[in-house]
């Protein structure tokens, strides 16, 4: 009978293994956990879409010109953030649109600066299991909290959201690269030193009228 219950049991417990593989082996990545996106100078095009909130309510950061920093109820141009490691862990995040970087200042707010601050505009990026990031200030040791759009009363504000779910977007289109001219070395011994002969197109501003 031991012997019976011994492999009873060596039998359940492959059972066990072999359900825990299985579940482990099709739970995807979180987003932005590959360790490439760590080294510094990668950078990602990313919203932010914090959540978590009662009744499912959700906020789009976007980072306006002004430098107001709020949470608006749908992606917008001014959502796409450029998110870049600095160092190992570590990210300053810009917005595309309007160009200002996300900082906190000495109270914990977060703000859009027009020059980048390594003491208030960097981050400890945190990737949780669930997907969601967090963001703490290296400096403060703050976390990156964002107040939803909407809702609340000024006695009772809602609480502010503190997980975000980066969701990829497209950065805006490189520039093509200019291919250069080549340079005319002057000939003092020709005729044509400047080489204007050459273009037709060219004219002389007396005969502009």
């Amino acid at each position: 009978e031991q012997l019976r219950w011994g492999v009873l049991m060596g039998a359940g417990q492959w059972v066990v293994v072999v359900v825990l593989c299985v579940g482990g082996a099709s739970a995807p990545p979180p987003p932005d956990s590959s360790p490439l996106l760590t080294w510094e100078g990668a950078k990602r095009w990313r919203h932010l879409v914090a959540g978590g909130g009662p009744g499912g309510a959700q906020a789009v950061l976007e980072v306006l010109p002004g430098g107001e920093v709020r949470g608006a109820e749908l992606r917008s141009p001014f959502s796409l953030l450029e998110i870049q490691a600095v160092k190992p862990g570590v990210v300053r995040i810009r917005g595309a649109r309007s160009g200002r970087f996300l900082c906190l200042d000495a109270g914990g707010r977060p703000r859009g600066e027009a020059f980048y601050t390594p003491s208030s505009c960097n981050f400890h990026e945190h990737v949780r299991p669930d997907g969601y990031n967090t963001y703490e200030a290296e400096r403060l040791h703050l976390p990156l909290a964002l107040i939803p759009p909407g809702g609340g009363t000024l006695r009772r504000p809602p609480p502010p959201f503190t997980h975000f779910l980066p969701l990829p977007g497209e950065g805006p289109p490189e520039k093509p690269p200019q291919t250069p001219q080549p340079r005319r070395s002057l000939d003092p011994d020709s005729s044509d030193p400047l080489g204007l002969l050459g273009r037709p197109h060219l004219r002389s501003p007396s005969y502009g009228f």
